[in-house]
């Protein structure tokens, strides 16, 4: 009973950690992910950031791994319930909705934190990213396939998601919309 415990508490700890370093990494970047920062966001010792993840690239290398997963989550959702065939707004909501693992708002947070991943970390999570975003075109792949916006590139949509949230986020603008306009005109 008491190694239960034990194992509860680590996991528990292990996983504030990581939702603290994601947090950090997709409002302030890479540079807000460091041991002391993650900690106190997390609420736990310093120590415990280096004990649970070897080192920062391992712990980036998980946030992204994370958010990946929440972004299949997401595309499993929008597939169950698939927007109707012919309505772009709604399809360009969900290429957002699988883009951005279901939280918009964070989406230059993410793309900042991916070119800052390919300027600071090893090749290892590089590739890795490289393989997300593969994974991710897929995914919007296998989206428009059931839409009358079939023949779209997913890549074209994602840059187009990637230019317009970039651009009207610094023209202090509403990015999501402009988002959601850009991929609507790549639909068409």
């Amino acid at each position: 009973m008491v190694q239960r415990t034990e194992q509860a508490r680590a996991a528990s700890k292990r996983e504030a950690i990581l939702r603290a370093a994601t947090q950090l990494m997709l409002r302030e970047g890479l540079r807000g992910v460091t041991h002391r920062n993650v900690a106190a966001k997390a609420g736990v010792p310093v120590g415990s950031v280096g004990y649970y993840y070897s080192n920062r690239d391992t712990l980036i290398t998980t946030c992204f791994e994370s958010i990946h997963a929440r972004r299949v989550e997401r595309a499993e959702n929008v597939m169950a319930d698939p927007p109707a065939p012919a309505d772009a707004q709604a399809v360009a909501r969900a290429v957002i909705d699988i883009v951005s693992a279901g939280h918009p708002s964070l989406l230059m947070g993410f793309f900042a934190a991916c070119v800052d991943a390919y300027r600071e970390t090893g090749a290892d999570s590089s590739s890795q990213l490289k393989r997300q975003i593969a994974g991710t075109a897929e995914l919007l792949l296998a989206l428009l396939r059931g839409t009358e916006f079939s023949s779209t590139d997913p890549h074209e949509a994602m840059a187009a998601l990637v230019g317009a949230t970039i651009l009207f986020s610094h023209a202090e603008r509403d990015p999501v919309a402009a988002s959601e306009r850009a991929v609507i005109a790549v639909l068409r």
